[in-house]
């Protein structure tokens, strides 16, 4: 997400509610941004407001020789899309498409989560989908995992190029310091949950996940503990979770 107080055309962009002097530019998914959609807040809306300008095609060519892949991966990744702007786009590639000034000029943040608490998540989307035919062995034996830190650092993935990564685990908090910061009214309520209904089982992931499971999150978000600390916490007490 990127949060600006400023009038602007290209805040007109991906606009999805808005006020004079508060636009948001929502450019991440779900899983690692939360959305000004989402948001309860009467003041932002705009009665009719659509997003617009996201759509038009960019110049492949021009924008070739600034994507750090080789040929072949760049112009497959600037030709996959038809939306010069969408859901799940990179900031690094947001960067490459607006000029300097409107990247250097709007509050850039997205939300990251405990990649064991994350797997799990993901997991009970896949199988909600698939009507619950998706046991926890078949999904790691898929090896198809949430990995987000791409979608915030430089293409090398060494840099984290937003103005901040919000824990899910704190959002609640750190949004709110967020938006004290851009002078936008929060009351401490996100008012929606997008996905909370694949989820009906809130087992905590360190008594679901085996010895092996653990080790293969570990390793595969290897980058993401790096970049953040996480640890695989200690197990809640069952028998208090029970009780409580």
């Amino acid at each position: 997400m990127v949060v600006k107080t400023r009038h602007d055309h290209f805040s007109q962009a991906l606009l999805k509610r808005s006020r004079p002097r508060v636009q948001a530019l929502k450019y991440f998914s779900p899983s690692i941004a939360v959305q000004m959609m989402s948001l309860p807040f009467s003041t932002l809306l705009i009665e009719g407001h659509q997003p617009r300008h996201y759509e038009g095609s960019c110049n492949p060519i021009s924008e070739i020789l600034r994507v750090p892949f080789g040929p072949r991966s760049a112009w497959r990744c600037l030709l996959s899309r038809r939306q010069r702007f969408y859901n799940h786009m990179p900031a690094w590639l947001v960067r490459l498409r607006v000029p300097p000034g409107i990247w250097n000029s709007y509050f850039k943040f997205c939300v990251e989560r405990n990649p064991w608490d994350k797997v799990l998540s993901h997991y009970h989307m896949h199988t909600y989908r698939l009507g619950g035919a998706l046991s926890l062995d078949q999904y790691f034996a898929r090896g198809k995992f949430p990995i987000n830190y791409p979608r915030y650092n430089n293409p090398s993935g060494s840099r984290i190029i937003v103005d901040r990564v919000v824990r899910y685990e704190n959002l609640t908090d750190e949004l709110g310091e967020i938006f004290t910061r851009l002078n936008i009214p929060f009351d401490g309520d996100l008012g929606a949950r997008k996905k909370g209904h694949f989820r009906t089982d809130r087992t905590p992931y360190q008594l679901v996940f085996s010895p092996q499971q653990r080790q293969i999150v570990e390793r595969v978000f290897a980058r993401e503990i790096q970049l953040h600390g996480y640890r695989f916490a200690q197990a809640p007490n069952l028998e208090a979770m029970v009780n409580a």
